[in-house]
């Protein structure tokens, strides 16, 4: 087993080009890495903003980034399976084509990036399957082979939450320095990505039916804002092991900032024109399903 390991390990060596993440990011050793001071320094997140008496620092830093990094993973998973499906629809020696394989390189990478950044804080607490599960329930292959409009949308639902995520995270110059060149790999690569997107609903949108676009028009805001809060609050079991307690106040602060949060993707939303009065109705009435132990 170890030998077979070992050929991997060499294969990994082999794959590995000078515009990985992998080859250039300055990686630490585990302990290094879960002894930087940069997380005694208060983590800027929307999440530090409601409960100011809890210090965004230590191992609720950790997790906050942890869990950013792992929902990074399972959405870009999603992602690729749509991408994937979507290519199907294409003519190998289109443009889109091509562009759309530069995108799922980099969004493999992107994965890499996050997953070895997870394997250096092993004991930070976490909840993948709760992500997982969240985003496989939108079912982006689904979307790519009977509404591609939906697989863009949902695109930019997860990147543009991160995106602003990060974007904080680099203004800060005390953090881990890892966490600060991942954050700005990201931001640059993810950059073409939700222009892409854009493109693509701008382009392909008018030429869909009723029918279709009125689904849009009726999951855009849950699908904006579930994937927004998911990005921002981390699952009820690493709050729990963070004894972070959110109360209702907290969670009303925290909806307000996930509208916040989709404001520009909602008002893109509305140059599309699939930005109804239902629409803002149901908007205006969304809460986050995930289950949070308040007082």
């Amino acid at each position: 087993m170890t030998a077979s390991l070992d050929q991997v390990a060499r294969l990994n060596r082999a794959s590995m080009d000078p515009s990985n993440p992998l080859a250039y990011l300055p990686w630490p050793s585990t302990g290094s890495l879960e002894s930087d001071p940069g997380w005694d320094v208060d983590l800027p997140t929307p999440l530090g903003a409601v409960i100011p008496e809890r210090r965004c620092r230590g191992l609720l830093a950790k997790s906050l980034a942890c869990h950013l990094m792992a929902t990074g993973i399972a959405f870009e998973r999603e992602l690729q399976a749509g991408l994937c499906d979507h290519l199907a629809r294409l003519d190998p020696g289109s443009a889109e084509y091509e562009y759309i394989h530069h995108e799922m390189i980099e969004e493999s990478r992107h994965s890499q990036m996050f997953g070895r950044f997870l394997s250096l804080l092993p004991d930070v607490p976490r909840d993948d399957g709760l992500v997982s599960a969240t985003l496989a329930a939108i079912d982006l292959s689904e979307a790519a082979r009977n509404h591609p409009e939906l697989l863009f949308l949902a695109a930019l639902a997860g990147e543009e939450p991160i995106d602003r995520l990060q974007r904080l995270l680099i203004r800060s110059n005390e953090l881990p320095e890892l966490l600060h060149q991942i954050s700005r790999t990201h931001v640059r690569e993810e950059a073409r990505h939700m222009a892409y997107a854009r493109w693509a609903l701008r382009t392909k949108l008018p030429t869909v039916g009723p029918k279709r676009r009125r689904r849009l028009e009726l999951l855009a805001p849950s699908l904006l804002l579930d994937t927004g809060w998911l990005m921002i609050v981390p699952p009820p079991a690493v709050l729990e092991a963070n004894k972070v307690v959110l109360t209702e106040h907290n969670v009303d602060l925290l909806v307000g900032l996930t509208h916040e949060i989709t404001s520009g993707l909602w008002g893109f939303c509305d140059q599309l024109g699939i930005v109804t009065r239902t629409a803002e109705r149901l908007r205006e009435q969304w809460r986050p399903k995930s289950a949070f132990h308040t007082r």
